[in-house]
């Protein structure tokens, strides 16, 4: 649906000037002014809400339905650079949730684009679960629940009424359908490695490290590459590592975990780690093409 963008439409000119906007979020994210890109895509945001009410006065749906999509689009671009804005301040952790508000509305695009090699969907798709991989986080908290009811959010009836005829997922007039879940009875917590909802972190309450370390991968990544759309790639490895600590004792000392064995036989065996090694490749940049017009009547 995004595809909207590269028509003139005689019925909504106003599309002209969510084009030009969307053209100038290229440039200026290239450029790295994100503030910009954030105030650019406020006012986008704006207009598509204006071309859909025009679209559902003149009853045509499938205008309202792409300009949901196009709203998606120019919010992905905005959580993006707040994102970058949020790393680049050294704010690591307040940037995970900014980098999930960034793949929640691009999976609002990908969901209603046939060929997503179009606006630089797939790769973009490619780079935010890359720089998912440069946090530390690998166990998150997801709640689990006892519904009562459910409505859907379009007609407010219940999703169980057969007068429901609304598919959750689905645009209707420029609105996306879901259920809306009432009367919640919380049960417990479970710690899960894949959650639909990834912005409940686990964190070791005791951790005194700064962020700089916490986000060691993060932080050398930023270090290395500060624009915004270059490709990469993260490959984990093992490397074995001296560990520091047992410097000062020799083989035959005795054990400093008063274990009464001597240090060779017992945490002399451990000497050298077995810890995680990362690999970032950097790669060609995400291609971002001026948007081109076609007439259509």
């Amino acid at each position: 649906m995004l595809s909207i963008l590269k028509k003139e439409l005689a019925d909504f000119s106003e599309l002209s000037s969510v084009r030009t906007n969307i053209n100038t979020i290229y440039r200026e994210l290239e450029s790295e002014n994100y503030d910009k890109v954030i105030q650019i895509c406020d006012l986008s945001i704006e207009k598509c809400e204006k071309v859909k009410e025009k679209a559902i006065t003149s009853k045509n749906e499938e205008i309202a339905n792409s300009m949901f999509v196009v709203n998606a689009y120019c919010k992905v671009m905005k959580c993006y650079s707040n994102y970058w804005n949020k790393i680049l301040e050294g704010k690591y952790k307040d940037s995970w949730v900014d980098l999930q508000d960034t793949i929640n509305n691009l999976i609002n695009v990908t969901k209603f684009m046939e060929n997503q090699t179009e606006f630089g969907i797939s790769e973009f798709n490619s780079h935010l679960n890359e720089l998912e991989k440069l946090y530390p986080y690998s166990i998150f908290a997801s709640s689990e629940m006892v519904i009562e009811t459910k409505e859907c959010s379009i007609c407010g009836k219940s999703v169980l009424d057969m007068d429901c005829i609304h598919i959750p997922g689905n645009l209707y007039w420029g609105q996306m359908a879901a259920i809306i879940c009432k009367d919640i009875v919380f049960q417990a917590v479970a710690l899960v490695e894949h959650p639909m909802d990834k912005r409940c972190v686990i964190e070791i309450s005791d951790d005194y490290r700064t962020d700089k370390e916490k986000f060691k991968l993060l932080h050398y990544f930023v270090e290395n590459n500060t624009n915004p759309l270059k490709l990469f790639t993260v490959t984990e490895t093992h490397k074995y590592y001296y560990n520091e600590k047992y410097h000062k004792y020799k083989r035959n000392d005795p054990c400093p975990c008063i274990s009464g064995k001597k240090f060779k036989k017992c945490c002399g065996e451990n000497k050298y780690e077995r810890r995680p090694h990362f690999h970032i490749e950097l790669k060609d940049d995400i291609r971002l093409r001026p948007l081109l017009i076609t007439s259509e009547s």
